[in-house]
């Protein structure tokens, strides 16, 4: 073997990069050579553009922890947001619950609720409130809306009393004859204004204008029924109903003018007044039906009609 040269070393090189630039041009050397670089880049790449989006999270959760509970985990963080939450929530209740003791304001404090005297500031329990006082007589209250703990008469006319057919009066005592003042003022069409303001008058003031009629008096008035004229209200189906709580007043003044089967028909809790005029038989075979309350029958001549006294606190008749 002859020595080899610069020369011979070139010569040589080139036969052999000849012979294997076939391999390296063939598919298979190339897919062999490649296959594995490209897809190990292709993980690489994925990793590297996966850290970017990565680290925005990290970075906010970092500055929320720090932000909070001084370099702690996201979990204090939340942990912490829950606390606050409770704290709220519970400042919440306790105000809630600090402020509903009561219709009147602080539990024990006068108009707040209570069921023993021992509950109250005071000492009183009235009415189901604190009271300044024992308030336990009949007719005051100290419940009385917008003036809750305060022992006050009820308005005239309240049903505050042990006895059937009295009621609360101006004084504030229980009696027989009371009734509520008028809460209208103007009387429905076929009625005239009366004496009083909220009393209404009816006039049969014909001849048997208000024969076999009944005449109903209006809510909220104290009524007056005018029977003037002969026969005016007679006849067996002549009736006059008289108005819940207030005054009622049948004035048979007319020859036979509340006769033959005539009613004055008082209400349950309004006081009720049938009079009979000196005129001939103004009342024979009329009658008055007392409700509860006071029922009374005045009589000028001697005709008298019958009393039905019913329940009524104070009847009286001619």
């Amino acid at each position: 073997m002859t020595g080899f040269g610069i020369d011979a070393w070139q010569s040589q090189g080139l036969k052999w990069s000849k012979m294997a630039l076939p391999a390296f041009r063939s598919p298979a050397y190339r897919t062999l050579m490649f296959k594995p670089f490209f897809t190990t880049s292709l993980v690489v790449l994925s990793v590297l553009l996966a850290i970017p989006s990565c680290a925005p999270d990290l970075q906010v959760g970092s500055q929320s922890a720090s932000g909070s509970m001084g370099g702690t985990g996201g979990m204090d963080v939340s942990s912490s947001s829950s606390s606050s939450a409770m704290v709220s929530s519970s400042s919440s209740s306790s105000n809630n619950s600090g402020s509903s003791s009561g219709s009147g304001g602080a539990s024990g404090m006068l108009g707040s609720d209570c069921s023993l005297d021992t509950q109250c500031l005071s000492g009183f329990c009235a009415d189901g409130v604190c009271c300044d006082k024992d308030c336990a007589t009949d007719c005051f209250s100290c419940a009385q809306a917008g003036s809750e703990g305060t022992c006050l008469p009820v308005p005239i006319g309240v049903d505050d009393c042990d006895i059937e057919g009295t009621y609360c009066s101006a004084d504030a005592k229980c009696a027989c004859g009371v009734a509520k003042p008028p809460v209208a003022t103007t009387c429905p069409a076929g009625w005239t204004q009366g004496p009083d303001l909220g009393s209404c008058v009816f006039s049969c003031d014909g001849p048997s204008s208000c024969s076999n009629n009944k005449v109903i008096c209006p809510a909220g008035f104290d009524c007056i029924v005018n029977c003037s004229g002969d026969a005016s209200c007679s006849g067996i189906n002549a009736e006059v109903e008289c108005p819940l709580d207030h005054k009622c007043t049948v004035d048979c003044s007319g020859t036979d003018s509340c006769r033959d089967g005539f009613r004055t028909r008082c209400s349950e809790t309004g006081p009720c007044v049938m009079t009979c005029g000196s005129s001939l038989s103004p009342c024979a075979g009329g009658e008055i039906k007392c409700g509860s309350n006071a029922c009374k029958a005045v009589c000028a001549g001697s005709s008298k009609p019958m009393m039905d006294e019913g329940k009524s606190c104070g009847a009286q008749g001619c």
